[in-house]
């Protein structure tokens, strides 16, 4: 875990703006982020990652897609209380 921390800040605190790297280091970073959310969540955080080889190479903005899984998260898990 504390790896996927180190990895996920170093990529996030040096990000600039609009930079633009390849969709699979976009993965990797979204790998780091929610391998720390499934420590929080436990079993109630379950997901794939599935990218393509003909996409893996392709440029993106930095943390793209980070917003969106982080929002997922919050909105879909958080919000919801289990009853036991």
């Amino acid at each position: 875990m504390l790896n996927q921390l180190i990895d996920y800040l170093r990529a996030t605190q040096h990000a600039p703006a609009c930079t633009l790297h390849a969709l699979s280091a976009e993965f990797e970073r979204l790998k780091d982020y929610l391998s720390l959310m499934a420590v929080r969540m436990g079993t109630r955080l379950a997901c794939t990652q599935d990218l393509p080889d003909e996409l893996a190479s392709l440029p993106v903005p930095t943390l793209l897609l980070q917003p969106l899984v982080e929002n997922a998260i919050q909105h879909g898990l958080e919000s919801k209380v289990f009853w036991k």
